[in-house]
C-alpha cells in the first residue's frame, strides 16, 4: 500500500484514558492533515468504534482502565488482520514493548508525542510489509 497523495486520506483513531493526551494526538494529526475519524477513553471501546469505523490506522494507550492497549490490539488484529495499529506508552520497558509486538501492532510511538515521530510512525505503519516482532524492541547488551 502507498501514502495517498493527500495525508487528508488517511483516517485515524485515537483510544487514550487521558482526554488531555487524545486532544493534543488529534491536534497533532489535524496539524499534519490526517483526518481523525474517532476517539476512545479505553480498549473496549475502542473495538467497537475499530469495527464502527474502520480508521487505516489506529493509536492506542499501553495503559487504561477496563482493557489496555495490547489486548484491544490483540482484539482488533483478530477481527481484521490488516489493521495498522501504533502503542502509544510513556513507559520503555522491554516486557509492555514486546508483548505489543507479540500483539501484531506496526509499531509503538513514544510520549511525550512529537509530531515528526508520529508522521513517521504512521507512513511506516501504511507501508509496512510484516508486523514488528520481539527483537525490534530488545536492547542489545551494552
Amino acid at each position: 500500500m502507498t501514502i495517498p497523495p493527500q495525508r487528508s486520506l488517511i483516517t485515524v483513531m485515537i483510544v487514550d484514558d487521558s482526554p488531555l493526551a487524545r486532544d493534543l494526538l488529534r491536534d497533532l494529526l489535524e496539524e499534519c492533515g490526517y483526518t481523525v475519524v474517532g476517539q476512545a477513553a479505553d480498549g473496549m471501546e475502542a473495538v467497537g468504534k475499530y469495527l464502527e469505523l474502520r480508521p487505516l490506522v489506529t493509536f492506542l494507550d499501553v495503559n487504561m482502565p477496563r482493557m489496555g492497549g495490547v489486548e484491544a490490539a490483540k482484539e482488533i488484529l483478530a477481527l481484521d488482520r490488516d489493521a495498522r495499529i501504533l502503542i502509544c506508552s510513556s513507559s520503555d520497558r522491554e516486557s509492555l514493548l514486546a508483548a505489543a509486538a507479540d500483539a501484531g501492532v506496526c509499531g509503538c510511538v513514544a510520549k511525550p508525542f512529537l509530531l515528526e515521530k508520529i508522521d513517521a510512525a504512521i507512513v511506516a505503519a501504511i507501508q509496512e510489509t510484516s508486523r514488528l516482532s520481539q527483537r525490534d524492541f530488545t536492547r542489545s547488551p551494552t
